[in-house]
């Protein structure tokens, strides 16, 4: 373990040092744009450490007008990704100026890896990272190693000092790890290679994680030998044109439109749509051993896990009785969200419904990104003492990776149509993912009133991670009594405990 720490360390160092110290040297390739936001991977710094891990630079580009709201025109992430277990964690970020300027460098507040959450930044760019090469891809890197090899064995011969069989296990030196890591993936079982595209859809994060733990086998550098040149050498072959893995190859297939928005505005579907004849693929689920009752309840949840003790010893906990907010003239909160295909599974801690890009919400000039949704019974806010039948919590992301809660209240009235469509598509078994052909238009989520409270606090389930933005709508949602009964019928109570206040300011608009 110490080892493979020390493996991973070193590797960091080379990446720190290969970035920083020569910024514009970087291979920056485009992964993603949205709304003016570039989304780059530098491909040179992508190394290999430990058990599946990789390491990597990756920055998001501003926009000008972006550029000048933030005060910075991109930040660049360090990030350290588990290709098996579909974990990253930031190391660091370093934030510059439209003349590649470094403003300032901040280490990330925690090295513990967090999970990735469909349709966001972090998980292009850990596609990007952690998708398998294309056989030819490995067949180029093999020969480029293999002559690399041919050429320091005869320089050493010539000095007369090394022997050819004692060079292929000479540790190439830390400043060329980036080489290293690529001969370590020529080196990798042929089975290892993708098969050719044959249409299949890769969308569940199961499917992801068998593709990519296929690909990962790891292998020794020592195991390279010099590749002979081949009698008919293939032309070269372009990255372009190398086979792109099945998640970025989806095939055009009618749907049936369960609202009338324009097809044109409906969120793209890349990280939900798989083929209608496709049967349900299961999603891989960590038994976290944690309940809302008995032995591994709430009152447990710090003790179960190390990195869970903010459970029972963090200081801004949700959710909380809101009580005593200061009325304030609060910025109003600009909601866009459009109409979505979506995923939904029921995790057995709740069910939630994963979203296509594209909804947002922005508040002081700040843009949060939906990512999923979820939902609580009973509520667990309550507002000076009082309890609602349900809530749902809109989970957002900006751009450094900070978490915004949006909380809807759902209170016993008329029937809503969003969740007709919802659970129309519950699935018949846990951990299973349904995925409808079928879009929502998640603006109905919402009230038609958008004055809120505000204030800082935490996730309402392991770990518990604090600096959460909490932005609690005071005017509920309403949905029928038979709707509120499908989702009982599934989770009786799981809802957190309120958690003390601890004279935190709380805000609520006029």
């Amino acid at each position: 373990m110490r080892k493979n720490s020390a493996l991973t360390s070193s590797l960091i160092a080379a990446a720190l040092c290969s970035v920083l110290g020569a910024a514009h040297a970087a291979d920056w390739h485009v992964v993603s744009t949205d709304r003016g936001k570039t989304i780059e991977i530098d491909r040179d710094s992508v190394l290999r450490a430990e058990s599946g891990k990789k390491v990597a630079w990756g920055r998001l580009v501003l926009s000008d007008a972006d550029a000048q709201k933030t005060g910075y025109a991109m930040v660049q992430a360090l990030n350290r990704y588990d290709c098996q277990s579909l974990r990253f964690a930031t190391i660091k970020r370093v934030y510059l100026d439209a003349n590649h300027k470094i403003l300032r460098e901040e280490r990330a507040g925690s090295d513990s890896d967090i999970a990735l959450l469909p349709g966001t930044l972090d998980e292009k760019l850990f596609r990007e990272v952690c998708q398998p090469p294309g056989a030819e891809e490995l067949r180029q890197v093999a020969e480029q190693a293999g002559r690399a090899a041919q050429t320091a064995a005869n320089a050493a011969e010539g000095q007369g000092g090394i022997q050819r069989t004692e060079m292929v296990s000479i540790k190439p030196d830390l400043r060329d790890a980036a080489a290293q890591a690529r001969s370590e993936m020529a080196a990798a079982p042929k089975t290892a290679a993708p098969k050719a595209d044959t249409g299949e859809k890769l969308t569940s994060t199961a499917g992801l994680k068998e593709k990519l733990a296929a690909a990962d086998t790891p292998a020794s550098v020592k195991s390279i030998e010099p590749v002979a040149p081949a009698a008919k050498p293939a032309p070269p072959v372009m990255r372009s044109e190398i086979p792109l893995p099945t998640p970025y190859r989806p095939k055009p297939k009618p749907v049936q439109m369960a609202t009338l928005a324009p097809a044109a505005q409906v969120a793209p579907r890349s990280k939900v749509k798989v083929a209608a004849e496709e049967a349900p693929r299961p999603v891989a689920h960590d038994d976290n051993h944690w309940a809302y009752e008995g032995e591994f309840g709430p009152q447990n949840w710090g003790k179960l896990k190390p990195e869970w003790a903010q459970c029972s010893e963090g200081r801004t906990q949700s959710p909380i009785d809101i009580r005593e907010g200061i009325k304030v003239d609060l910025p109003p909160i600009s909601f866009d969200y459009k109409t979505s295909y979506f995923t939904i599974i029921d995790n057995g801690h709740t069910v939630q419904v994963n979203v296509g890009e594209g909804s947002s919400f922005t508040v002081s000039g700040k843009r949060y990104d939906l990512v999923q949704f979820h939902f609580h019974k009973p509520a667990e806010e309550r507002i000076n003492g009082k309890s609602y039948e349900m809530v749902a919590h809109l989970v957002h992301r900006d751009v450094d990776n900070k978490l915004a809660v949006v909380a809807v209240l759902l209170d016993r009235g008329d029937e809503s149509s969003i969740f007709n469509t919802l659970w129309a598509y519950l699935p018949l078994q846990k951990n299973v993912e349904s995925t409808p052909d079928v879009s929502i238009d998640l603006a109905k989520l919402l009230p038609e009133k958008r004055e809120y409270f505000t204030y800082m606090g935490s996730l309402t389930t392991p770990p518990c991670s604090e600096g959460v933005t909490w932005i609690v709508l005071k005017q509920p949602h309403l949905v029928s009594a038979e709707q509120i009964g499908v989702f009982g019928h599934l989770y009786r109570n799981n809802a957190r405990p309120v958690q003390a206040a601890n004279s935190r300011l709380i805000k609520q608009s006029r």
